[in-house]
């Protein structure tokens, strides 16, 4: 298992990243998802150190997403432009959630493909910026710590849902003690698993090269959306390893989105 060097009061970014993989030009999915909330609970897979994280797909190049502990607390808000042809985020921005949906941005991360280098920069208050970068190994890639937020949108485009596929594998850790809190964790292989008696989709994940299994990915068969993300990695500091369970889905649109994010501080 691959362990993360961290302390237990160090800052997390919470879901500041991007995360791609191939898209064709033309959906898959039996109808058109835009519009719908994905709600999941990640935590430990022994269930400990729960955290709502809600995906809204907002358009064919949008994606937000919602992530706290508990309703009146901190939250964090990300708002990311995705290239739809190729599932690559042009622009990844993350915030605190405010009152009434309103959101302060402070940290900004970008990706040069010429030069396959992730970069990050964070703008906290009475912190100092913080500004790093890595190289990227694999293209598509994925951000660790978004929690798969754009896979469970781009992989409702795949042109063969059954398809093995592999994916870079960065992962940010915003801590000013850190002395390399933006990595590449490795390039993933995702093999799929014709003897899954189930009706979803899935995929064992291991590292390029690697013979141990160090995970697995189940998606919707209908939408492609992803159920369930199981890693033997954490991607957040405090965590032992991941799990990043489908709790519901609703087809809210922009309105119910944003009463979703005004109820957090409602009546607080």
């Amino acid at each position: 298992m691959r362990q993360i060097s961290s302390t237990t009061n160090a800052l997390i970014v919470a879901g500041l990243c991007a995360t791609t993989i191939a898209m064709p030009s033309a959906a898959h999915a039996e109808t058109d998802q835009v519009g719908t909330i994905y709600h999941y609970e990640r935590s430990n897979q022994d269930g400990s150190l729960p955290e709502q994280i809600s995906v809204f797909y907002a358009s064919k190049d949008a994606v937000e997403v919602y992530k706290a502990r508990e309703k009146c607390t901190d939250a964090a808000f990300v708002h990311a432009k995705l290239d739809p042809e190729s599932g690559v985020a042009s622009s990844i921005t993350g915030a605190r959630l405010l009152p009434d949906a309103e959101h302060f941005d402070f940290a900004f991360l970008t990706y040069d493909e010429a030069a396959k280098a992730l970069s990050i920069r964070v703008e906290l208050p009475n912190m100092p910026v913080i500004k790093k970068s890595t190289q990227v190994e694999h293209t598509p890639w994925h951000l660790y710590d978004f929690d798969f937020a754009s896979l469970t949108i781009a992989h409702q485009l795949a042109e063969n849902p059954k398809s093995d596929f592999n994916f870079g594998l960065p992962l940010l850790l915003a801590d000013p003690s850190l002395e390399e809190p933006l990595t590449y964790v490795g390039t993933v292989k995702a093999t799929y698993d014709e003897e899954y008696t189930a009706i979803s989709h899935r995929f064992s994940l291991s590292f390029v090269g690697e013979n141990s299994e160090i995970g697995q990915l189940i998606f919707d068969p209908m939408h492609g959306h992803l159920e369930l993300a199981e890693l033997n990695i954490p991607n957040h500091l405090g965590y032992k390893d991941f799990k990043l369970d489908l709790l519901s889905t609703q087809k809210g649109g922009e309105k119910g989105w944003k009463n979703f994010l005004t109820n957090h501080f409602a009546g607080c």
